[in-house]
Order: structure tokens, then sequence, then C-alpha cells
């Protein structure tokens, strides 16, 4: 999806970083700022398989290009491109791409740190991570401002398989909105 100079895509096979540059407008432009979000092989000393990414994935693209337009505006930057991983992630693979393109380097660190931090609190993602010892879901963001409410809301679940069995934790946290 294209809308002006931001381009957006969510991703069910592999990201490729240098082919999500090359889309990237850097006509006027006297910097490219990347971030490149990868898989880590371990998490507190333990394992990682892989990570399992679901999305409302109409939303998603809707999140990340209003974001990235917001970003153009904010920083006066020139162009935007930005994707995400849904499904399988193996460690080592990237889960998001954002590549910016300004007339000077502070303001695309600036916009790219901003797009990822904006990212991490709006779009509607969950993340499920498998592990040599169980699987952990995370929420990767509390979604209210990509749903349009003033709520938060929050789930973890974990399953750790010990030597005598499993346990499995569940913890939610609703908080309704305060105002009507």
């Amino acid at each position: 999806m294209s809308i002006g100079q931001v381009i957006v895509r969510v991703e069910s096979k592999k990201l490729v970083p240098e082919n999500l540059r090359s889309l990237l407008n850097i006509d006027e432009c006297g910097s490219v700022v990347s971030f490149v979000g990868l898989t880590r092989g371990t998490d507190d000393g333990v394992s990682v398989k892989r990570l399992e990414f679901d999305a409302w994935e109409e939303k998603l693209s809707d999140v990340l290009r209003e974001i990235s337009e917001l970003s153009i505006e904010k920083f006066k930057i020139h162009s935007v491109v930005i994707a995400h991983r849904v499904g399988i992630v193996h460690p080592s693979e990237p889960i998001v791409c954002i590549h910016v393109g300004s007339k000077h380097r502070g303001a695309g660190f600036e916009a790219c740190s901003w797009l990822i931090t904006e990212l991490k609190s709006q779009a509607p993602l969950w993340k499920k991570e498998v592990r040599i010892d169980g699987e952990i879901w995370i929420s990767v963001n509390l979604m209210a401002p990509a749903v349009g409410f003033d709520c938060l809301y929050s789930t973890v679940t974990s399953t750790i398989n010990g030597e005598e069995g499993s346990t499995s934790v569940s913890y939610t946290h609703l908080t309704l909105p305060t105002t009507p």
C-alpha cells in the first residue's frame, strides 16, 4: 500500500530489508535511517524456537500508515517504508523494518525511533514466544489507540513444561473507559 511518501507492508513471509529499502523515495534526501528488529535466539537465558505473531491485519495496515504519515508531519521527513511480519518468525529473522528518508540525519533518527515506539504502543499485534521450556503469549501493545477506545486490555499466558509436568499461568488486565 502506498500513500504519498509512505509504503506499508504486512508480510506473512520473509521480510527482506534491502528490498524494502529499494522502495524508499529518496529524492531530495541527504540521509536514510533504518531499523530492523530481529527475533532473538534466547530470552532470559532460555532458548527461543520461534515467535508467532497474530494481528488484526486490516487495522494493522491502517495504524502503520497513520503513524508513518504523522511522522512525516511531525519530523519534517520525506518518506517512510514500514513493514511488519505476521505468522512464524525464527531466530535471527527480521520481525519489523522501518526505513526513513530525510534531508538531515537528525530528523531521520528521531522519526525512526519515534516510529518503532509508536508501533509497539499502537499496532494491534500479539506475540507468542515458543521456547524450549514452553510458550508465552505476550500482548505487544495495549491496542487502545488503534481501535479508538480509552481502555487498556492486556493478557499474558505462560505455560512452562517442567520435569514434573506443566504449569500454566494467565493474567488479564482490563481498564474500562473513564469518559463517555
